[in-house]
């Protein structure tokens, strides 16, 4: 009878001098196995996170366009920059009190553009229902509050130029970090919050500069270039504090300044439906449900996530019947190798204890290789959200 460690390394030796079968079962296994707990995972992910916000706000008023692309970047802030509406559009809505309204302006980010910028109202974290973890919300001009999961250095953070190759852009603000929020499971986790008045600075409605800086004409490019007011300061302030706030004024028709869109609450469901009624015929406005459009985007999800499986699935059953015939050639050809261990002694229960073994470290290492390889995939590969 051989003894259990020497059927071990029998059975290692084996697989080590076949190092390729032996690898490519094992990426073949790990493969197999890793791609669809991969994929699983990172659209449950998505899903959780469309999950956060399916009904809240009921309706919202936002410029034509992509009603799925809308969505997404007004509840999730994820996507390209979108058309804006005129503030003048949001005025008589605001003044509605039989509608909750909360203005939102989605145009600018920071950190390499890894952290949007919020441009909203106090109100905004009333109706999210956030709460402060330490410091206070915004009350000024260059400041702002940042979510749970930003990275913040020296109680400021310096938002991303919005043109790089445009000598005339807007230059970035370093924003004083005023407060933090409690961490929430949503979008608002990864984001920094600022006044409507920051986030027109930003766009260059608004600079500060000292009274003797006359600055120069505002570039055709500019917001301000119909403005007849606007100019471009030599040296604008980048950081807005105490010390020169009252430096700050704005340029044009406030009534023409940008937001991305208003999230609506109203306090009756006919209020609702009289909204949705004034504007299913505008021409450039329009009045969403985000519950139903995110409804869609999660079936195209899963039917996604459906026809992946079954793609992994069938893969699963090709790489199965590929190991099986490469055991069973293997086997072939040792089939005189194994002939003469029965003429040494072996029984057959040890010739099957061997090849038992050997299957079994191939299976130990395939698991091992699945979880490096998923835990990997999982850290390293973009989600789903970042891809949009």
């Amino acid at each position: 009878m051989i003894h259990p460690a020497a059927i071990i390394r029998l059975a290692w030796a084996y697989l080590a001098s076949h190092r390729k079968q032996s690898a490519a079962i094992l990426i073949a296994i790990s493969l197999a196995v890793s791609l669809p707990i991969v994929t699983s995972n990172i659209i449950d992910q998505y899903l959780q996170t469309l999950h956060t916000r399916s009904g809240n706000p009921p309706v919202m008023l936002s410029p034509r366009g992509s009603r799925f692309d809308t969505v997404l970047k007004v509840q999730y802030f994820l996507g390209e920059p979108l058309p804006s509406l005129q503030w003048q559009d949001a005025t008589h809505i605001l003044a509605n009190k039989s509608l909750r309204c909360i203005p939102v302006h989605l145009l600018h980010t920071a950190n390499d553009q890894a952290t949007p910028v919020i441009g909203t109202v106090r109100d905004y974290f009333t109706v999210r229902g956030l709460n402060v973890q330490s410091g206070h919300l915004f009350a000024q001009a260059g400041e702002c509050v940042v979510g749970a999961l930003v990275d913040v250095s020296d109680d400021v953070i310096q938002t991303d130029i919005s043109n790089p190759f445009d000598l005339s852009a807007t230059p970035p603000l370093s924003l004083i970090v005023v407060g933090r929020l409690q961490p929430s499971g949503t979008p608002d986790d990864r984001a920094v919050f600022v006044s409507l008045d920051t986030a027109w600075i930003l766009d260059g409605y608004g600079h500060g500069h000292d009274s003797t800086d006359q600055g120069t004409a505002a570039a055709n490019s500019s917001v301000l270039a119909e403005a007849t007011d606007g100019h471009r300061p030599n040296k604008s302030i980048r950081t807005i504090d105490e010390t020169n706030r009252h430096k700050i004024h704005f340029h044009g028709d406030r009534n023409l300044y940008p937001i991305s869109a208003i999230l609506i609450w109203p306090n009756e469901q006919r209020d609702q439906v009289v909204l949705e009624g004034k504007y299913i015929n505008h021409k450039s406005l329009q009045i969403l449900r985000p519950h139903v459009e995110i409804d869609t985007i999660m079936r195209y999800v899963f039917q996604m996530n459906t026809i992946l499986q079954r793609i992994f699935l069938l893969l699963g059953g090709v790489t199965l019947l590929l190991i099986t015939v490469i055991i069973f050639q293997s086997l072939n050809v040792r089939k005189h190798d194994l002939e003469t261990m029965r003429l040494l002694g072996c029984s057959r229960f040890q010739v099957f204890k061997l090849l038992g073994t050997e299957l079994f470290l191939l299976l130990a290492g395939s698991v091992l290789l699945t979880v490096v390889v998923t835990t990997t995939l999982i850290a390293t590969l973009p989600s789903l959200e970042s891809l949009i």
